[in-house]
């Protein structure tokens, strides 16, 4: 080799590790956001088109599952599960349901009912056919592992990476979705959270039996085919048939927000926003264009904590406790005790709703 072969080997041989050192030192911090590491650097370079473009194309799932398996071992493992709800043959026995409403006893509200204790109650009860194992199914299916991370690292912008695609996505097939931390001060940060629309869409053919059960044997105080009237049956019968209870920690792993599925509320029971979505489920297999939405507020629970509301989309009467939300002025519904449609416990304030959510 010629003297000015070997000076211009040299010269290479030198600067190739000098301009490796200048591309880890710029792509540093994107290699440690989005967990490269060397044991798969050759991906590296799609991995840096998609953080600088911001396509889902470049950046395959394989790339995301290599990054999940670096930095959050436990998304990994639920990212590699088969997430498609497989619901069993049909199933359905019949349930018995029986409860009394004392609306009838009311005779005037004046910040508390007064009633008169010599007027009848009224004791209503239907039998309805419930597939009982299609109702666990999905129980099983809802939520998300416990180990898994509720929080995220990300906010959603135009660079968010194939993993956090891939995440969301795994989460939406199991009811959750990523929202805004409405706890958070920065009011950036993300959080896995339940997905009300989900949860209606998959449980109102299982539960739609009932509700037309309800709907037949509830005495019509309005016109019997009113959307106030169906919502007044299906209210009455998720007051005080279906028991108020305190959500137990899950113990098959899962997390699931304190929440239950409607199927598994109908028949275990359920606290407030589990009641609240449970009845938008009867009411949407009747009336599947009426707006629902259920609304989250900071206090009015027991012990002054959190408390959920159903809000529908029924004509208001003139002294009916209302919001607007979504642009629609809507009716509040209180499921966990015996009020009428439009009507709130005392400690009700709209001014400490912390979110709503309109159930398309």
């Amino acid at each position: 080799m010629s003297p000015r072969g070997s000076r211009v080997w040299r010269w290479v041989g030198n600067a190739v590790p000098v301009l490796a050192i200048v591309v880890c030192a710029l792509f540093a911090p994107a290699f440690a956001r989005y967990g490269i590491r060397g044991g798969w650097a050759a991906s590296t370079a799609r991995v840096s088109e998609f953080v600088h473009t911001g396509s889902w194309e470049a950046a395959s799932r394989a790339e995301a599952m290599a990054a999940a398996r670096v930095r959050m071992p436990e998304v990994a493992a639920f990212l590699a599960q088969d997430h498609q709800l497989e619901l069993p043959a049909p199933r359905a026995d019949i349930a018995h349901f029986a409860w009394k409403d004392n609306r009838p006893q009311i005779v005037r509200i004046e910040g508390t009912d007064y009633r008169d204790p010599a007027r009848d109650v009224l004791e209503i009860a239907c039998t309805a056919p419930v597939d009982r194992d299609a109702i666990a199914a999905v129980e099983a299916h809802f939520g998300w592992p416990a180990r898994m991370p509720a929080r995220s690292y990300f906010v959603g912008d135009a660079a968010e990476s194939a993993f956090e695609r891939a995440y969301r996505e795994s989460l939406a097939s199991h009811g959750c979705r990523m929202a805004l931390d409405p706890r958070a001060a920065d009011g950036r940060s993300m959080v896995v959270s339940p997905d009300y629309a989900w949860l209606v869409s998959v449980s109102r053919p299982l539960l739609a039996p009932v509700a037309a059960k309800v709907i037949a044997v509830f005495p019509a105080y309005e016109s019997r085919h009113s959307q106030r009237r169906t919502v007044d049956a299906l209210t009455s019968f998720v007051q005080r048939a279906v028991p108020y209870v305190t959500i137990p920690p899950a113990v098959d792993g899962k997390e699931r927000a304190g929440l239950r599925t409607p199927g598994t509320t109908l028949l275990q029971g359920g606290d407030c926003d589990s009641k609240c979505v449970l009845l938008a489920t009867l009411i949407r297999s009747i009336d599947p264009a009426l707006p629902v939405a259920v609304v989250n507020f900071r206090r009015g629970g027991p012990g002054d904590q959190g408390h959920s509301m159903l809000f529908v989309g029924v004509d208001a009467a003139a002294d009916d406790v209302t919001m607007d939300l979504g642009g629609r002025r809507m009716v509040a519904v209180e499921t966990t005790d015996g009020w009428d449609i439009g009507r709130v416990p005392s400690e009700f304030d709209p001014a400490e709703m912390q979110a709503f959510f309109m159930i398309p």
